[in-house]
């Protein structure tokens, strides 16, 4: 008699992935049935703990219980490196059957034969439920590392200038968390970055300076991929505006953000002679109100969703 193996999961990427739906497997019930959309071809149903984020159409590499994809396992997006495994490989769910397991083969044994040859069953079955558990550890093991290294294979390069200038990793502490707020919203997109000669000829033509925090994410990012579309505003309804002659709307600022289609505009100081860096909200008229002393500080505010960046003019 011949046992079929199972099939090893697939992991691939996918250029859309979507989470549409979420909701409890029962009333009350902690655990999630999350139907997702791979590619727009088809629907997928799986057991999660807890609610996943929302995502729409976003890059994800995505594992499936085998080539035939009936079944996601989880996926990982390379914005951000974060993995969702489902639950049914959750090696701790094994513990609470094997201790049942265990102790029914003892109770039962114990009624049929000497009391040593029941232990001996018990450790037995308890020694076969450790190896089930260390087994789907392996699994799950193997499943992240592969979903993380394809997702890293797949993640979008630095610009241009980016590497080897220090930029990123002197201001990573506020990159990073810049990247994982903005690959966690449902449709805004990202614009490529500008190189060096990019950002230093920008400066030279309109004889202004970029504070260098703001130069390096500009590096990562030149704004949001499209302008003036509600499509491409991040879920709090703020966008991100590429570097532009047209946004040197006030003398010596440099408007680079706005909040729900211009109702509050964020501008950068970028005159040499003035306080350089001072992110305000410009109100027109040479009016503004100073929101932080630097963009790091702005992306610090902005993630965090602070009631700083908004409120009228001084």
């Amino acid at each position: 008699m011949t046992t079929e193996s199972r099939p090893s999961p697939e992991v691939r990427l996918a250029q859309s992935f979507e989470v549409f739906d979420v909701s409890p497997i029962k009333w009350g019930s902690s655990s999630m049935v999350v139907s997702v959309r791979v590619d727009g071809r088809a629907h997928y149903a799986l057991p999660l703990v807890g609610k996943p984020q929302a995502l729409r159409g976003v890059p994800a590499v995505v594992a499936f219980d085998s080539p035939k994809e009936r079944r996601v396992l989880g996926w990982c997006l390379p914005t951000t490196g974060e993995v969702q495994i489902v639950q049914g490989w959750n090696p701790w769910l094994g513990l609470v059957p094997a201790g049942l397991v265990t102790a029914c083969s003892i109770f039962l044994a114990t009624r049929i034969m000497p009391s040593w040859a029941a232990v001996m069953i018990g450790l037995t079955m308890l020694r076969l439920s450790v190896w089930r558990i260390q087994d789907v550890v392996r699994k799950r093991q193997g499943l992240k590392d592969a979903l993380a290294h394809l997702a890293a294979a797949n993640a979008v390069p630095p610009p241009d200038g980016a590497q080897g200038s220090g930029m990123n990793e002197r201001f990573s502490a506020t990159l990073k968390p810049l990247l994982k707020h903005w690959g966690r919203q449902s449709t805004m997109r990202l614009a490529p970055g500008l190189s060096d000669a990019e950002i230093t000829d920008f400066e030279r033509r309109h004889a202004i300076r970029l504070p260098e925090d703001f130069a390096a994410y500009l590096r990562l990012a030149n704004g949001f991929k499209a302008e003036g579309t509600w499509d491409d505003c991040d879920d709090q309804t703020f966008e991100f505006f590429p570097l532009r002659e047209e946004y040197l709307v006030q003398p010596g600022y440099l408007k680079f953000c706005e909040w729900v289609v211009g109702m509050n505009d964020y501008g950068i100081c970028v005159d040499p002679d003035g306080p350089l860096g001072t992110v305000v909200a410009l109100y027109g008229e040479g009016r503004v109100r100073v929101i932080a002393p630097s963009f790091s500080a702005f992306a610090t505010l902005y993630i965090a969703d602070d009631s700083a960046l908004y409120g009228g003019a001084s």
